[in-house]
């Protein structure tokens, strides 16, 4: 009897951790994300995007190849791409910035740099 006095509140803490553990919705699933920049050449200078860590990472147009970059993360996660361009054409130039989930566009933003001049544009997108 003493020892089943004992063991029932171990019982009843154990239930209650398990069925509180199974009732936590934890999504596991992994989402591809993509950034594109459209039109993307050398007057970019930087770019910037949040990589599968959550870490900030900034880039040249040259280390992002064909101009998008494919990533795999699970929620939360916010989806950020940034640029930075200086136009030293003779030319207005015209990017699209693009984040796109399994897929899908999720948003885009438009950046218009006219000749000899510079901009910057951010498009974000939440998980």
């Amino acid at each position: 009897m003493q020892t089943t006095k004992k063991l029932f509140p171990l019982l009843i803490a154990g239930s209650l951790v398990l069925s509180l553990a199974c009732t936590k919705n934890i999504d596991l699933t992994t989402y591809t994300v993509e950034y594109r920049i459209e039109n993307a050449d050398e007057f970019l200078r930087s770019i910037k995007y949040m990589d599968a860590s959550k870490n900030l990472v900034m880039l040249d147009a040259a280390d992002f190849p064909g101009g998008f970059k494919t990533i795999t993360v699970t929620k939360p996660f916010v989806a950020e791409l940034e640029v930075y361009a200086e136009n030293r054409s003779i030319q207005s130039r015209i990017y699209r910035l693009v984040v796109l989930v399994d897929g899908v566009p999720v948003a885009n933003e438009t950046l218009y740099v006219p000749i000899f001049d510079e901009g910057s544009a951010k498009v974000k997108f939440e998980l």
